[in-house]
């Protein structure tokens, strides 16, 4: 019996429960008629009474913000300053991108001047694709195993072999109306292949993958224009902490007509001891901004400078000695770089100060 009239007056609730909201909502709109009518004929006392409760719950948003003006005015003209500024603070929080009208009392007008409710920061998400870029610092290569001193032999070219991905959270800081500084810890995944032929009859393909910590840091100028689309450009660095790094190769055979040899494939690799595992690179971009009520999407263009040799040297004489022999593959010393492209949505936070 008793779980029978849980279930009815659960029903009952759901039903009824829309029909109370709006004749709260009726009922919130009389109230804010009667509270402007006793604003109008000077009783100012009876003003709070009739809309604080309804500030919660029942108005419309239209009706809430003008039920603030007709209580902070109503505080005002008791000359409680106090309450009046509560109340004005509250509505600066709860609609800090507010446009002031030609219809707003001077008074509430007057009070708002007196705050600074510009953006404090921005919280957000993001994540997107990049593409690498190689460049060597210094070759190395199996020549230097098998007597050959030219320096030159067996280059072969690097490229991106896909697409990686960066993902994280973006934080800003407003440090002016244009000017911002931005910390952005997020996951990235680079990815590039090396393929080159040592000698004439062997072709090998070399693929490595990079997941790495990134906290880019970088000074962010806003441009505004006319609407909702605004351009930025940055300029920062960033630091990197390697998580994983692995690599393949394959080593196949031509021009062996006369003896026949197996290609040689290699599983994944793990090579992040002879890695850096920290490692540093220069920041350089912009995007564009589409502005939403108190937030924004982006798009985010970079281009990442590697700055480090990401290759510790004493790793060709701890391990990679026997990986080339096996690959005909000795790794260069390179910095890498890449191109990317990220999307996202930040939410604009404000905090309101008196000037």
């Amino acid at each position: 019996m008793r779980k029978l009239f849980k279930i009815l007056f659960s029903f009952w609730f759901i039903i009824l429960t829309p029909t109370l909201m709006v004749a709260q909502e009726n009922d919130c709109a009389v109230n804010l008629q009667e509270a402007q009518s006793q604003f109008d004929l000077g009783q100012i006392e009876a003003v709070p009474d009739l809309l604080m409760e309804c500030l919660i719950f029942g108005f419309t948003p239209e009706e809430r913000i003008q039920a603030y003006k007709v209580l902070i005015n109503a505080f005002i003209f008791d000359d409680n300053f106090v309450q009046a500024e509560a109340y004005c603070l509250e509505f600066m929080k709860r609609y800090p991108e507010y446009e002031v009208v030609a219809t707003d009392p001077s008074e509430f007008v007057n009070l708002l001047n007196e705050f600074n409710n510009d953006p404090r920061s921005s919280i957000g998400v993001g994540g997107g694709m990049n593409f690498s870029r190689f460049r060597v610092i210094e070759p190395f290569g199996v020549h230097s195993l098998v007597g050959i001193d030219d320096g030159i032999s067996g280059r072969g070219d690097y490229r991106s072999s896909g697409s990686g991905f960066q993902a994280g959270v973006i934080y800003n800081i407003y440090l002016g109306s244009n000017l911002e500084i931005g910390v952005e810890p997020m996951i990235i995944q680079n990815k590039y292949a090396y393929e080159f032929r040592p000698f004439d009859f062997a072709f090998v393909t070399y693929n490595e993958t990079q997941l790495r910590m990134d906290i880019p840091l970088s000074m962010i100028w806003n441009f505004k224009l006319p609407g909702n689309i605004n351009p930025y450009i940055r300029l920062g660095g960033k630091t990197s902490l390697s998580l994983s790094i692995n690599s393949d190769s394959q080593r196949s055979y031509e021009n062996t007509e006369s003896v026949a040899f197996e290609d040689v494939t290699g599983a994944g690799f793990e090579i992040k001891d002879y890695r850096e595992m920290l490692n540093y690179w220069t920041v350089f971009g912009g995007g564009i901004r589409y502005k939403i009520s108190k937030a924004y999407f982006f798009i985010d263009l970079r281009y990442n400078l590697g700055l480090n040799n990401q290759v510790k040297g004493s790793s060709r004489n701890n391990g990679l000695d026997e990986y080339a022999f096996l690959y005909y593959y000795k790794q260069d010393d390179f910095y890498l770089d890449d191109f990317s492209i990220s999307f996202g949505i930040s939410k604009i936070l404000y905090k309101p100060k008196r000037k």
